[in-house]
């Protein structure tokens, strides 16, 4: 059991490692174009909207069974009109090279290097519940004065999760105790708000009786 996970550790380090290397390629690639922005939302569509939801053409795209060229053909065939030149390339040199396997770990790194290099924090929110808007912009500019950077934000729903809520910015973590605390300064942001309305109007009475 102990070797075992030692291995599948040594593989997500590996496979990290290979996203890393490849995902600053894309980057590289594309930077003199300018469609870096462009390709890096293709590959995470490709990943979440394609990958995940067709797990039989994932297993048909990393199986070592399947020849490469045959995983080029397929790759033309299937993806050729979804995606832009300079990814469906980019994509036949990772095949080539055996990594399609890799493909969520580039995704995720090429996401993560383009935001450094914009000095974007990616921060992700998973809670319980759906989030009201109001908190929700409220976080948002709440991390954004405390991070003092602009954030890329992504949002998943967790009904198991404990405590409601939690937000990773970087290498931080916010649990809910956090949020609670954020809940209370939008109440009493919308009390203050309310009680200027309400002093404005009653100055607008008077002045006008």
């Amino acid at each position: 059991m102990s070797d075992t996970t030692e291995n599948t550790s040594g593989l997500d380090v590996d496979q990290e490692r290979i996203g890393s290397v490849y995902g600053k390629a894309l980057l590289d690639a594309t930077t003199s174009s300018g469609t870096t922005a462009q390709v890096i939302d293709e590959l995470d569509s490709l990943v979440s909207d394609i990958l995940a939801q067709l797990p039989d053409f994932e297993r048909l795209l990393t199986s070592p069974r399947v020849p490469t060229e045959e995983k080029i053909r397929i790759l033309d065939s299937v993806l050729e009109s979804r995606l832009s030149e300079d990814l469906l390339t980019f994509l036949k040199v990772v095949c080539r090279r055996d990594r399609l396997d890799c493909l969520r770990e580039i995704s995720r790194e090429a996401r993560k290097q383009f935001n450094e290099m914009l000095g974007v924090i990616r921060v992700h929110i998973t809670s319980a519940t759906p989030i009201d808007e109001s908190l929700t912009g409220l976080i948002e500019n709440v991390l954004r004065g405390v991070l003092r950077s602009e954030i890329s934000l992504g949002y998943s729903i967790d009904p198991k999760l404990i405590g409601g809520i939690v937000i990773r910015a970087g290498d931080a973590v916010f649990d809910g105790s956090v949020i609670n605390q954020l809940e209370r300064l939008r109440n009493r942001a919308l009390e203050q708000s309310f009680r200027a309305t309400v002093g404005v109007l009653d100055k607008f009475v008077e002045e006008t009786t």
